[in-house]
């Protein structure tokens, strides 16, 4: 059974780099998968650009606009408050738009939520063994343990 993503993408002034068409692949690609788009203080039409994106599919993207930029961590977990105010999701990703270089980067991160429990039950020990800085950096948005006790995964 395909899991439920959510995904979460970070934008600052990114509106020239923003490529709505690998956005529609990737929705008539991995339907299970919603998308909540974050722009983060951008000064530029970042915003209208993801607001074009959520018109084409309602309901699975969400725009959330950070007015003033914040670190990292700060708009992630205003991603994560987000998606947990509208959804149950299984899984929750996130990655910054500066780390999508194509669509098929893109398509690869996404496809490792397609995993089975075994394999997810291996990545999150692999995480977990990480060094301190990925272990806080993942703890500070979502706790590994309430990962591995808390998160039913089919």
């Amino acid at each position: 059974m395909e899991k439920t993503l959510g995904l979460i993408i970070i934008f600052y002034n990114d509106e020239h780099r923003l490529n709505l068409d690998a956005f529609i692949k990737l929705r008539n690609y991995k339907k299970s998968c919603s998308l909540c788009l974050v722009n983060n203080g951008s000064d530029d039409q970042t915003l209208k650009r993801l607001y074009e994106l959520k018109h084409l599919y309602e309901d699975q993207v969400g725009v959330l606009d950070i007015k003033k930029h914040k670190p990292l961590n700060a708009a992630l977990k205003a991603g994560i408050r987000y998606l947990k105010s509208h959804k149950d999701y299984q899984l929750i990703g996130f990655i910054d738009s500066n780390d999508i270089l194509n669509f098929e980067d893109f398509i690869n991160w996404v496809e490792t939520f397609s995993f089975k429990e075994s394999k997810w039950k291996e990545i999150l020990m692999v995480i977990d063994k990480k060094s301190s800085y990925m272990r806080n950096l993942l703890r500070n948005v979502y706790s590994i343990k309430d990962l591995k006790t808390n998160m039913e995964i089919k």
